[in-house]
């Protein structure tokens, strides 16, 4: 019995070889175009090692194949680690040729830019301003007639709106110039009427995280108006517009709905200083004129936005 496999081995073998030389590479001699093959481990086992003796190549070129020896013995056991890799080889070959020739799917961003790239966008949310309103009397001794030093004023909230244009200088770090306005807070109170409001601008810097969330920081200018109108003032310019520092901080989160549109949830803690002026006033008693005073403002908004890359 141990003959007759052997000499089927050697049979195998002479066949495989003998066949090989009668097709080039290529197949051109097949007089057929070679095709994409799939490359078929045949051996011929040899009962006494438990090992394969010899391995073949088998290429597709057509209606045939041809085969052509690779391997021999004491090559086979460096190349091959265990029978258990064998049986794996075998078992995942049909999935594997079927496979083979399909493109894999390109990947779409769900979380933060994948490229360096331009953006625009906009967002819209409330604004929580604090600050304080100081008053000075003149002559001081008619501070008692004027009847308050100060007014203060804690999260009050207004509507607030920006527009931004910034750059990806890489997947995870994007800069941007934001143009925003807090909308006007009116408060009228013993015959005084109160308005504030402040336009901004500002660059900003972010660092956007693989999560979707993200921190920045950001500095410009704010241009703060404020207004104080009594029955008791002279009559004269009312509204005073300061120029003024502001810094802030940022964190929020984005998801890209889209590969080019992203959404933006932004909380901001921003600060800036007020305006200062004064107004003369008649008819009441020795008081001849109000300074006022609008300290440092605070601002703290929520906004939700949405950003179109390019």
């Amino acid at each position: 019995m141990k003959k007759l496999l052997v000499g089927i081995s050697a049979l195998l073998v002479a066949t495989g070889v003998g066949f090989a030389s009668d097709c080039t590479s290529g197949g051109k001699k097949c007089g057929c175009k070679p095709k994409k093959y799939r490359v078929i481990y045949v051996t011929a086992h040899n009962p006494e090692t438990m090992y394969d003796n010899s391995m073949f190549e088998t290429q597709e070129v057509g209606p045939e194949y041809r085969m052509v020896p690779i391997e021999r013995s004491a090559a086979m056991h460096d190349r091959r680690a265990s029978f258990e890799e064998d049986e794996k080889y075998y078992n995942d070959y049909s999935e594997a040729y079927d496979d083979q020739f399909e493109e894999e799917p390109t990947p779409v961003a769900t979380t933060h830019s994948d490229m360096a790239g331009g953006y625009i966008g906009g967002r819209i949310g409330v604004d929580l301003v604090s600050w304080k309103n100081r008053y000075k009397a003149t002559p001081i001794t008619a501070a008692a007639d004027l009847g308050s030093d100060h007014d203060e004023y804690f999260m009050r909230p207004v509507l607030g709106g920006d527009i931004f244009v910034g750059l990806h200088l890489n997947p995870a770090v994007r800069v941007d110039i934001e143009a925003g306005y807090i909308s006007q807070f009116d408060d009228s109170d013993n015959g005084f009427t109160f308005k504030l409001s402040a336009p901004y601008a500002t660059l900003n810097a972010y660092y956007d995280f693989i999560t979707g969330f993200y921190l920045g920081v950001g500095a410009g200018m704010a241009f703060p108006k404020a207004s104080m109108d009594w029955i008791q003032f002279i009559p004269g310019t009312s509204t005073e517009r300061q120029t003024s520092f502001m810094g802030a901080l940022m964190g929020g989160w984005t998801r890209y709905l889209s590969d080019r549109v992203v959404l933006d949830l932004r909380a901001r803690i921003a600060g800036f200083e007020g305006p200062k002026w004064e107004r003369g006033v008649t008819g009441f008693g020795t008081l001849e004129s109000v300074e006022i005073k609008t300290g440092y403002i605070v601002d703290t908004s929520f906004k939700v936005g949405l950003r179109f890359e390019f």
